[in-house]
């Protein structure tokens, strides 16, 4: 518990920079068409992260480093680490480059405008698809720093990014105006690529080069399951952003703003609490010690629900207070801070199925059910994308929001029991030639 308070300190303090970048945006630009533009043009590249690296890497490779560091295969470890990048680090290469001349092409050959109000978005996307390399990579690095359960120097890593917009912005949006926030995002990125790799390479061993690892065909297999699964819940999210996007000039920006904040606790509450006990879970999976896991994984459901359920009786009858501290400066007036409020206090309903699901779901990636978690994502994207088309006509952006909640609720219940299942009848991992 106090290595998850521990971390939990340090992920507030590394994703304050996130929300602090959103409150720099809002002071100098407000619900502008170029705040629009950079939300769209960094929502896709994103996105990708998670479902390319991020949260893929890490349900994929830490599961199998822990088992490989409880078998002392310290060769195969760094093997895969190197696999890892070569393979991993080619496709999101490959994604960043390919992704502005797809985005320009689907806008040519469509009939609906995908960056009205502006064509500024096109622009930004060059400078800010090669995070989808820098951040990206940098989830390999991640996955094994949590896997040897040094979880201290991979929670400072997701401030780089928001700070180098935060410094660009101040120092340069005079001159650069919109451009600015996009040169500082990405040269944050390469800061903390440089870092995870320094940090990686001093543990690391030397071993033999394994063109193709033991483990690589396990790997590559997770890998693709886990794409897959983390496509259709970010698909969730990205049907919200285009939804946003088709309405009115300002409401994109205006709903960003509002499901920022929330999207920054659920990311400190899953970094502080999930990235923890994957390691702990995939430990006891490797051993088959069900009675174990069974009382950690419901140890950790009633914290995070408590946790979770604490934060939304605080949040959501203080919504407004909490708007006006963050944005109504500058360029960003009361009538906007009403707009977000309104959104956000329905937005943040999804807090405690969401943590409870993320429970499950890191009990899942231990067990290596993966394909389980793939068909259970794709019915809370279905169920999300029936939500937001039924309720957005007469509610607007409000009717998004309570899509999300449901399909999340839904995600939930489904991950939950299908979690209690597996772990009563867990298979025990195999172990491998060191």
């Amino acid at each position: 518990m106090r290595t998850v308070l521990t971390v939990g300190l340090l992920s507030g303090l590394a994703g304050s920079a996130m929300l602090a970048q959103d409150t720099v945006l809002a002071y100098y630009f407000g619900t502008s068409s170029a705040v629009d533009a950079y939300q769209l043009a960094v929502s896709v590249p994103s996105l990708l992260v998670n479902v390319l690296a991020g949260g893929t890497l890490l349900a994929v490779l830490v599961p199998e480093l822990t088992r490989l560091t409880h078998h002392q295969a310290n060769n195969e470890v760094t093997n895969v680490i190197r696999y890892a990048r070569r393979s991993v680090g080619g496709l999101l290469a490959a994604s960043a480059l390919a992704w502005p001349v797809l985005y320009s092409l689907l806008e040519q050959r469509s009939n609906v405008d995908l960056s009205a109000p502006h064509t500024l978005t096109i622009h930004l996307l060059w400078l800010i698809t090669p995070i989808l390399f820098f951040v990206g990579v940098t989830g390999i690095e991640t996955a094994y720093l949590n896997s040897q359960k040094r979880f201290f120097n991979a929670s400072i890593f997701p401030a780089f990014a928001p700070i180098g917009a935060i410094l660009f912005t101040i120092l340069f949006s005079k001159t650069l105006h919109i451009y600015a926030t996009a040169i500082g995002t990405l040269c944050g990125s390469i800061c903390l690529w440089l870092l995870g790799r320094h940090l990686t390479h001093r543990s690391l061993l030397q071993p033999y080069r394994d063109p193709q690892p033991a483990a690589s065909k396990s790997v590559n297999r997770h890998y693709f399951l886990n794409v897959i699964s983390s496509a259709t819940l970010a698909g969730v999210i990205l049907t919200d952003i285009l939804l946003a996007s088709s309405r009115p000039q300002g409401e994109l920006s205006t709903y960003n703003y509002a499901t920022r904040p929330v999207i920054f606790v659920i990311a400190l509450l899953t970094v502080s609490i999930g990235n923890v006990i994957l390691p702990t879970f995939s430990r006891l999976a490797t051993s088959a010690n069900k009675n174990e896991l069974i009382h950690h994984f419901r140890r950790w459901l009633l914290i995070a629900a408590a946790i979770s359920l604490l934060v939304l009786a605080t949040w959501a009858p203080n919504c407004a207070t909490v708007v006006s501290l963050l944005y109504e400066r500058g360029a960003f007036h009361s009538s906007d801070a009403e707009s977000v409020t309104a959104i956000q206090t329905v937005y943040l309903f999804q807090l405690p199925f969401y943590m409870a699901a993320v429970i499950g779901v890191r009990l899942l990636n231990s067990l290596r059910h993966n394909r389980t978690l793939a068909l259970i994502n794709l019915a809370a994207f279905f169920t999300n994308l029936a939500v937001d088309s039924w309720l957005l006509p007469s509610m607007g952006l409000r009717g998004i929001a309570l899509g999300t909640v449901t399909a999340f609720a839904v995600w939930a219940i489904m991950v939950i029991g299908c979690s209690l299942r597996a772990a009563r009848h867990p298979q025990p991992q195999h172990t491998i030639d060191t």
